[in-house]
Formats: C-alpha cells, structure tokens, sequence
C-alpha cells in the first residue's frame, strides 16, 4: 500500500486514465457497499436497547456534522462509555437512596419505649399460666432411658470402614504466561503515556515525520470496533483536518484496500506515503511511520491486557464501558457510509469528487453489491472483483472517454 501510495502521488490525480477513473467509480461503489454491510451486522449485534441506539443516533449526528473537527470522535467514545457506566450503577443508587428514605421514615414513626414498659405487665401475666402446664421429668424414667440406650450401644454392630476413593484432579485450565502482571501494567502505562504524548505532539506541529506517527498513533489508540471503523476516522484525520490526501486520492486507496489482502489498517501506508510525498524516500518513511503508528497502540494494549485479563476478564466495569464505546463505533460505520457516498465520485481533470446520489448507475452498483454480499452470501473479494469489470464495461458503454 505505501508503493501504491507513492505511486499515485507521483502520477497526481489528473493524470489518471478515463478508464481507470471508471474502475475507482465502480470500486468506490462496492468499498461504501462493505463498509454499510459491516454497520448492519453490528447494528443487529451490539443495538440492543434503548441507550445503545441513541448512542449510536448520537455518534450519527455529531460526525456527520463535524467531521472535521479533530476532537469530536474521541469525545464520543468517552461519554458513550461514560454513559453505560452510568447507567450500570443507577439502579443501585436509587436503590440506596429508596431504602435510606424508607428507613427514615420507619423511624419517625416507631412508638415510644414509655407505651411499651407499660404493657409490659400484661404480656407477663399472660405467660405465668403457660408456665404452670410444664412437669418435672421423674429421675427412675430418666435412668431407664439411660440403661436402655447403653444396651443397645453395646449391642450394635460396628461400622465398617470404607477407604474414600481419591477424587479426580480437575484440569488447569489456567493461561500462564512468560511476563508478569506487572509488566503488564507497565505496558498499559507505556500505552496510555504515548497517547498523550501524541495529542501533545499534533498540536505542537514540529515537523511532517512527528505529525504522522503522532497522528496515526492517536487513531490508531483511541479505535474501537474493528478494520471499518478506521475508514471515516481516518478521513476526519487525513482529508478533512490536514489537507494531507485529497477526496480523490483517499477514494482511491479506499478502492484498492478493498481487493488487496490484510486488515484495513493498513490503508494507514497508502495515506503516509502521500501525507509525506517530497521524494520516494520520504514516501517510504511516511509509509512506515503511519504504519507503525497506527499499529503499535493495538499490540501494547494486547501485550498488556493478556497477563491481566485472567485475573480481571469478569470485572463488570470493563463490559459496560465498552458497550457504550461498542455503540458509538456503530455509530462512526454508519456515518461513514454518509461520508464517503459525498465523496465517492472521482470526477477528471482533477474536479474535485462529487456525491455518489448524483449518479444513478453508480448508486445502483452498490445497491447491488450490498445485496450481493447480504442476500446472496457472496464473498466481498468477489464482489470487488466484479466492481472492477463493471468499471471497465461502463468505460466501454460510454464510448471509451
């Protein structure tokens, strides 16, 4: 992807063929076909009650809205956890706050101790006639009962013994691992401390190498939900914050991030190489820099969290959070369909992109891939490949431009 991204930097944008142009129309179709089969599938996974559908509507509003605004998505994931969390604990302190009201109000109307002391000698004089019923065990009844128990004492046949069969050692089901939890917690910290020192560094702006592991690191740290949701986080960053990639040039990679194999992130080369497109050496560097960043904060959190996860896995705090973060990440997929439809034709001669409503034939190209891909369970590596030869035959139906 970074030598794609160089590529496509070196020939510029208004260089490209017709024909070429006609193939990322068509492919730009499938890729907003993917990102919008993936926000169904985790609609109808993590939607499930009320919150976590006006988390979502939240998250739909505020990105579509601000998208360029480099704060807004990871604010939405901190109060989507903040609300979940919230919302967790609430029962319970109504719960309290009910069962302190009701005790006060027990309280303020007990009797008083003078109404009970003079019943008192009532209650007492109620008891005497029940205690005159009860009679004195004779001692020679007494002594019977000893002998006779003692007789048969004697009498009985002893127990026999049985050794206890040794009971079957379970199975350690344990995870162990080769650093501490400690070490862990260190990792944890590392991650979290890098964080901030991105956020500090992208608002200094030293210099374009530290601006993009900065950058890409902070997307790559505050991330949930998987490979589609770094798509319209990714736009806000590059495209709409920086200026670094244009429409056409981020439409483009996103095509070609959609038949090549491996995770989404790595569409993070392709922006670097163009974010820092001087010469083919700085290319590269920005390649790797945008790859390493973007990378890095998911193996430190997964490196730090597996030697304590064991131990925490079941705390209750850490599923509620994510259930709201979960939501928003919905949010983000389905926002990104929004966005990058607005942007989703390449139009020649370097004219900028144009919405993907405003052609028909294009729009009904996604519309079948998203049908494709959901009804007919077809591949979406197949469904990309079919886009591409729809390209081309549409290049072909317009009198090859």
């Amino acid at each position: 992807m970074g030598a794609l991204g160089y590529g496509v930097g070196r020939l510029g944008t208004s260089s490209i063929p017709n024909w070429l142009l006609y193939i990322e129309r068509s492919l730009a179709a499938v890729g907003i076909a993917l990102v919008a089969l993936a926000a169904k599938k985790l609609i109808s996974k993590l939607l499930i009650d009320k919150t976590n559908c006006t988390l979502a509507m939240i998250a739909v509003v505020l990105v579509i809205n601000f998208s360029s605004v480099a704060w807004v998505i990871p604010a939405i994931m901190f109060f989507g956890g903040l609300v979940t969390y919230f919302e967790s604990i609430l029962p319970d302190l109504l719960a309290k706050w009910k069962q302190g009201k009701l005790k006060k109000d027990v309280e303020t109307a007990a009797p008083s101790t003078d109404t009970l002391v003079g019943n008192g000698g009532d209650v007492e004089a109620q008891a005497s006639p029940a205690n005159d019923s009860i009679q004195p065990v004779s001692a020679s009844a007494a002594t019977a009962a000893a002998t006779a128990a003692a007789t048969a004492a004697a009498t009985a046949t002893p127990a026999t013994t049985v050794d206890p069969v040794p009971a079957e050692k379970p199975a350690d089901l344990r995870i162990y691992f080769s650093y501490s939890m400690t070490a862990g917690f260190v990792l944890i910290g590392f991650y979290v401390g890098l964080l901030i020192l991105s956020a500090i560094l992208r608002s200094l702006n030293l210099n374009q190498p530290l601006n993009i592991l900065s950058m890409f690191y902070f997307v790559g740290a505050i991330i949930f939900g998987g490979g589609p949701v770094v798509v319209p986080l990714l736009y806000s960053y590059v495209v709409s914050s920086t200026g670094w990639l244009s429409d056409t040039e981020f439409l483009m990679g996103f095509a070609i991030i959609n038949v090549m194999p491996g995770p989404n992130f790595n569409f993070a080369a392709f922006c670097g190489a163009l974010a820092f497109r001087d010469t083919a050496g700085t290319s590269i560097v920005g390649a790797l820099l945008a790859w390493i960043g973007i990378f890095l904060p998911g193996l430190l959190v997964k490196a730090g969290i597996l030697p304590i996860w064991r131990h925490y896995r079941s705390l209750p705090l850490l599923r509620v959070v994510f259930k709201g973060m979960n939501s928003v990440a919905v949010g983000l997929l389905i926002a990104a369909v929004f966005l990058l439809g607005q942007k989703a034709v390449v139009l020649a001669q370097s004219r900028g992109a144009a919405s993907l409503v405003d052609y028909p034939g294009w729009t009904a190209v996604m519309v079948a891939a998203f049908w494709a891909m959901d009804v007919l369970g077809i591949e979406g590596v197949w469904v990309v490949f079919a886009g591409a030869i729809v390209g081309v035959i549409v290049w072909a139906a317009d009198g090859r431009p």
